[in-house]
């Protein structure tokens, strides 16, 4: 676990702008980490204003369209922002 509490693997990241950010990025991160096919994914989210930005590798566009497909289902997402990397096997 880091220093902000946050387990290693996917992080979540706010400015510290408002409370509402730190907790949509906790939302967005556990969404990612629940699902089965993105569990062994590892990702950065980040939130500034609502607009939630995905960064990190994937394996394959299945798992990329998953992760930004989440990312927007979660409540209080105003937009998803991806800098993910499609990793090809």
């Amino acid at each position: 676990i880091s220093d902000d509490g946050i387990e290693a693997g996917t992080e979540a990241h706010w400015d510290g702008s408002s409370r509402a950010d730190a907790d949509l990025a906790v939302r967005v991160r556990d969404a990612l980490r629940a699902d089965p096919l993105l569990e062994r994914s590892e990702f950065k989210v980040h939130v500034e204003d609502g607009v939630v930005t995905l960064r990190g590798e994937v394996e394959g566009t299945e798992r990329f369209d998953r992760a930004i497909q989440l990312a927007k289902g979660v409540e209080g997402v105003s937009r998803v922002v991806s800098k993910l990397k499609v990793e090809v096997r």
